[in-house]
């Protein structure tokens, strides 16, 4: 009743899945934990890379759930009239870009924002080298969601939400360019997350990238014993999201 963006019947991370107290029966029991089927969030990006190497970029996200209150307040929070800050904060201080906040207050449909963004020097040209993972729009981070910082052991339970995450960028480099290197398409899984990795090529010079990550854990921590028995595997995921595309474009002419 407190959480002023939260759809009815969605809790906030910070109270989804906690041991609350029922005062007329003195049980003690725990908030509903998000899953991965009602707390999802849906990134669709449409990037176009010029020959000087400025990238013209659009894209919409949807978010629904814990994860929709989570995007509702990352908007919220950002001044009237300083949509440049997000813009900034996600493409690079030369980037320039429109957002449309969407309604935050419409609780009773998924959050949607979308942003159209142009960044000079995106890629360096003519290369070779490698398409930067910030050209897609999206208020979240895949490694950050997998395992943060992926620390040697934990000695403590730690937050693990479930959730579904899947983002969606289609890449076009003009004529002349080549892709030298496109990473394989694979799925990755440990108990309770599974990440699949989508690469296909539409043709000489367009390629779509998709992440899907879905995450299910029984309750809203972990222990470390469980996180012992995953980190390699969320190791290797870590490693999948950091395989970029590498193209070469053409001389410059003397």
């Amino acid at each position: 009743s407190t959480a002023g963006i939260a759809p009815f019947g969605v809790l906030p991370d910070q109270d989804a899945g906690r041991p609350v107290l029922k005062v007329a029966t003195g049980e003690v029991t725990t908030t509903p934990a998000a899953t991965a089927a009602n707390s999802t969030i849906r990134a669709v990006s449409d990037v176009t890379i010029a020959a000087d190497g400025t990238a013209q970029g659009s894209g919409k996200v949807t978010a629904a759930g814990a994860l929709g209150v989570n995007v509702r307040a990352m908007i919220k929070s950002i001044p009237t009239g300083q949509d440049k800050l997000l813009i900034n904060g996600l493409f690079g201080p030369t980037a320039e870009g429109t957002l449309d906040r969407g309604d935050p207050f419409n609780l009773t449909e998924p959050y949607v924002i979308s942003a159209t963004y142009r960044v000079p020097g995106a890629i360096n040209v003519p290369g070779p080298g490698a398409v930067p993972f910030t050209l897609a729009f999206k208020p979240f981070s895949f490694t950050e969601i997998v395992g943060a910082s992926l620390p040697a052991s934990r000695n403590s339970d730690y937050f693990c939400p479930s959730l579904t995450a899947e983002e969606v960028t289609t890449f076009r480099f003009p004529q002349g360019f080549k892709l030298l290197s496109i990473p394989d398409s694979q799925v990755l899984a440990t108990d309770g997350v599974r990440l699949q990795v989508d690469l296909e090529r539409k043709d000489a010079r367009t390629v779509t990238q998709t992440y899907t990550l879905k995450i299910e854990h029984p309750r809203a921590t972990c222990t470390p014993e469980y996180y012992a028995g995953v980190r390699a595997s969320l190791a290797k995921m870590a490693n999948a999201l950091h395989e970029q595309i590498i193209y070469k474009g053409p001389k410059a002419a003397q």
